[in-house]
């Protein structure tokens, strides 16, 4: 007996799922609300094309209601709104629902991580709690309470917004209400919300009409005065056709008086067809007379063809004759390659005559240009681990070869290659990035500083110099510029270098700074090394008592990395001077290591 009544529950459970969910089974493309506020999901799938499509996994309890819900695409865990499971359980009259991320972080769309129902002794919908994430706010974080009024079948005819005292408020869209009704298999047909400070163009009623599979087909919006509003332009409401599996295969466009009507493109219908993966295989677009119609778009048919493991790898345009024709780029057929994840990794374009087109900047996809944005952000995340430098290379080069235009692209390239110790190809980029950027100041550096180490001093010198007409503020220019300048023995012009780096009273912790040391990270180092130069420039020059002075100031700003140089160069300085100042310097860089300090200092100190 006890057997029979729990299969007539179960029984009773799965004739009030609304829509498409009639035939209990594990996957479905979506999952919703019913109209008693139990998750349930729509559209079943069949397991055989799950590890193809995008769809959830559903586990039930034994009476029936949904305990687990996961977003897999192509059979892998994923997340869809932010979520990639729901976990729900059930005890002493509450409902707990856990919002859980692919890391097991606790966050939907809204930034809630649970939501808590309480319920009746026959389970209908009392008070829904939200539970929100503590590290973001949302505009809709004010409402913490759900207060529900139900019909006699427990269905959700009333939803008042509550703040954390349980008082009425208005939610991020001025909204304190919302009353809901349903038609005989439980859909809900129509909405009215009760506004805060109300306005012309708030929506205040919206009617539903269903399919048998339960979804809505058509959607009307009212204002305060019941007048409809329109979606956009002239269109006020749109009649689709879909399939058992949600896919939508129609929608056509109305007026106000139910009566036909072209959007701005020239189009009042449009038809999808899909492959049994539930991909777009052709798409087409017709005038309000039911006449296929190239309209404002330029085409009236659109094709699409995928590979075995269904990711798209072409698409193609015909007009309302069904012959070759282009889109607003001049293209009539695009070719796709993609990695074994379906990334795109590159694009093609054909002209009406299946010539291959030059690429160009207005050719691109808006996927080519967000997937190369992607593989960018993605291989910069991988760039500091030199145990990911081959990753992200193949990253930086699927970016480029998608969307060639972008120089910073070059230079994050050009980077990598420097850190891989590829330094040719790393001037190769850099000098592509300039290019498509003529101002990005960085790449001019980094060319001086190649062109610097490899000794090819005046080539250096011409990139350093574009660096300072184009970002005059960038110290390290200015630096190397010196440097060049003393090996090309052009030791005043180097000293003026480094003075412009300068200022009269400068001090160990970097004020008084001609130019932007802020962003150098040692800024003391730095004037160390700056200080250095401008004694060996001096030294150079003949000009011993200032090279004294610019030695003494490394050594009175603390230790140096070059402590050793420092001293001997003083010694040497003190020594042509004629001075015995020479001797303690001579034997300090002796102590550091200088070994041919010793010999000045047994020669010069006797």
């Amino acid at each position: 007996m006890k057997t029979l009544f729990k299969l007539f529950y179960l029984l009773i459970t799965v004739l009030l799922l609304d829509g498409c969910n009639k035939d209990k089974t594990e996957y479905y493309r979506f999952i919703t609300n019913d109209s008693r506020g139990f998750l349930i999901g729509r559209c079943p799938v069949d397991k055989e094309i799950v590890t193809k499509v995008g769809c959830y996994h559903l586990t039930f309890n034994s009476d029936g209601r949904v305990i687990k819900a996961e977003y897999l695409y192509r059979g892998k865990e994923s997340y869809n709104d932010y979520v990639s499971k729901i976990q729900i359980s059930y005890e002493n009259g509450l409902e707990k629902r856990i919002f859980l991320g692919v890391k097991n972080d606790t966050i939907n769309k809204k930034n809630i991580s649970q939501e808590i129902i309480e319920r009746d002794a026959n389970f209908y919908p009392l008070l829904k709690r939200f539970i929100y994430a503590k590290d973001v706010l949302f505009e809709n974080n004010n409402i913490y309470f759900h207060r529900y009024k139900i019909d006699e079948k427990g269905r959700i005819i009333e939803s008042i917004r509550l703040d954390s005292n349980k008082r009425n408020i208005a939610d991020e869209n001025r909204i304190l209400c919302t009353y809901k009704s349903y038609d005989k298999d439980n859909n809900m047909i129509k909405i009215k919300n009760l506004y805060e400070n109300i306005n012309d163009s708030d929506v205040v009623i919206k009617e539903y009409k269903y399919d048998d599979y339960g979804n809505a087909i058509i959607e009307k919006k009212f204002n305060k005065d019941n007048k409809a509003m329109p979606f956009s332009e002239n269109i006020y409401y749109f009649e689709k056709k879909y399939d058992k599996y949600g896919n939508i295969l129609e929608i056509t466009y109305y007026d106000k008086h139910d009566k036909l009507v072209e959007n701005k493109d020239g189009i009042c219908m449009v038809k999808w067809v899909f492959n049994k993966y539930w991909s777009i295989t052709e798409m087409k677009f017709y005038n309000k007379n039911k006449e296929l119609t190239n309209g404002n778009k330029g085409y009236a048919i659109m094709k699409c063809k995928y590979n075995s493991d269904n990711y798209e790898i072409e698409t193609s345009v015909y007009d309302n004759k069904k012959n070759n024709t282009i889109d607003d780029k001049k293209v009539f057929m695009y070719k796709y390659s993609v990695d074994s994840i379906g990334y795109r990794t590159d694009e093609h374009y054909f002209d009406i005559n299946k010539n291959e087109m030059e690429k160009t900047p207005d050719i691109l996809s808006e996927i080519a240009k967000k997937t190369s944005t992607d593989y960018i952000e993605y291989a910069n995340s991988l760039s500091e681990d030199k145990n990911n430098y081959q990753k992200a290379l193949t990253l930086y080069n699927n970016a480029i070869r998608l969307n060639p235009f972008i120089a910073k692209n070059y230079y994050l390239r050009a980077k990598l290659y420097e850190n891989i110790g590829n330094i040719d190809s790393a001037l190769v980029d850099f000098k592509k990035s300039l290019e498509y950027d003529p101002q990005l100041a960085d790449s001019y550096v980094q060319i001086g500083y190649i062109y610097y180490n490899k000794k090819d001093y005046q080539n250096a010198l011409t990139y350093y110099n574009s660096a300072i007409n184009t970002d005059i503020k960038n110290a390290t220019v200015y630096y190397y510029r010196s440097l060049i300048k003393y090996e090309l023995k052009d030791y005043i012009g180097a000293i003026n270098e480094l003075k412009k780096l300068l200022s009269d009273n400068i001090t160990p912790e970097g004020k008084n700074i001609f130019v932007n040391f802020k962003d150098i990270p040692n800024q003391v180092g730095f004037l160390n090394s700056i200080n250095f130069q401008l004694g060996l420039n001096y030294c150079m020059l003949k000009d011993y008592k200032n090279g004294i002075i610019y030695f003494t100031k490394v050594l009175e700003w603390g230790k140096s990395d070059d402590d050793v140089n420092v001293y001997y160069n003083r010694a040497l300085c003190y020594m042509r001077l004629g001075s015995k100042k020479a001797c303690p310097d001579f034997r300090k860089a002796g102590e550091l290591g200088k070994v041919e300090a010793y010999n000045f200092l047994n020669s010069y100190c006797k």
